[in-house]
């Protein structure tokens, strides 16, 4: 019996193939400096967080991210 070709790759995006907390915070600190919010730690990055991530950064940012590129 050969091999299938990969058809997917499924990617876990909540550390359990890779510790990435610490790069989501990064990031996202990042981009809310360019936005004048307050950085976000990861007591509140865990107080905050859902699985739908429009509803997170929502509940995140006060308002829908695309929201304010529009305002």
């Amino acid at each position: 019996m050969g091999w299938a070709p990969i058809a997917h790759i499924v990617w876990d995006w909540n550390g359990t193939l890779l510790h990435d907390i610490d790069a989501v915070i990064a990031a996202t600190n990042a981009t809310f400096a360019e936005i004048d919010l307050e950085p976000l730690t990861l007591k509140r990055y865990r107080e905050l967080y859902c699985v739908r991530f429009p509803r997170f950064y929502e509940r995140l940012m006060g308002q829908l991210p695309w929201s304010s590129v529009t305002q």
